[in-house]
């Protein structure tokens, strides 16, 4: 995971595969150096953060029961034991609301990843709460793959899903539940397993899709590219990397 900091500082965090999942570096840009930081309590991987509004970092740790968080503190360059999640966060995108309250959508293994179940961190009691049910599945059943989710400049988050679902919440702007909604499938059958997706200056956000997993096919090819408009509730599709329409 990562995260820009105060002072332009970016935090970097674990990672899934390799050496370093139990590693965390700082880049400083003055004096362009990386500075590790303390070893977090446990290992780093598949694990989602996000910058609170006081600059410390809340830290998803995913390593034994997958609920587990730590806060790191930049003024100290230590880690405190973070609140407990109420669901599993393995693979999960987070979104950071107007409000400072922090969204995602529950993981159960087992249970086919068919799990809507969705909660929040709130700051000001340093808690997870349970939030209201996504309205369409965003796991996929096989590798428990999703895509991301992003704030839209109308203050709602959009969440993309593995099996080529995607859905619009809509905050309350306190620990009340928000609102869901069904957002467009993308286009011609295809999803978005563990994949990457970044928002444009205009709002519009660029995605890497792919065909939607199967049993035997977890992260299928080819790769295709398109743009959502959060205006027109559409996906269109634009040019791959070096030309074409897909990547291998």
């Amino acid at each position: 995971s990562a995260q820009r900091m105060n002072a332009c500082r970016l935090y970097v965090a674990g990672g899934e595969y390799g050496g370093c999942r139990h590693k965390v570096e700082v880049y400083i840009p003055l004096t362009d150096t990386w500075t590790l930081t303390p070893d977090p309590p446990v290992v780093v991987y598949d694990a989602n953060s996000e910058i609170l509004e006081d600059g410390r970092v809340l830290q998803a740790m995913v390593y034994g029961t997958g609920k587990n968080t730590v806060i790191y503190d930049p003024s100290t360059n230590t880690y405190a034991t973070g609140p407990s999640s109420l669901d599993y966060f393995d693979e999960s995108a987070w979104v950071k609301l107007p409000d400072g309250s922090i969204l995602y959508v529950d993981v159960t293994f087992g249970a086919g990843g068919d799990d809507k179940s969705t909660e929040r961190y709130i700051p000001a009691t340093n808690t997870w709460i349970a939030d209201a049910n996504a309205p369409v599945s965003l796991y996929d059943p096989y590798g428990y793959e999703s895509g991301g989710a992003f704030l839209l400049p109308d203050g709602r988050a959009f969440f993309i899903g593995a099996l080529g679902h995607t859905a619009y919440y809509t905050p309350s702007g306190s620990t009340s539940n928000g609102t869901w909604a069904t957002g467009p499938d993308i286009p011609s059958a295809q999803g978005t397993p563990d994949a990457a997706g970044a928002m444009l200056v205009n709002g519009k956000i660029l995605c890497a899709v792919s065909p939607i997993p199967t049993s035997g096919n977890h992260l299928p090819s080819p790769t295709a590219f398109y743009e959502f408009d959060y205006l027109t509730n559409t996906f269109t599709q634009v040019g791959a990397p070096g030309g074409g329409t897909t990547n291998a």
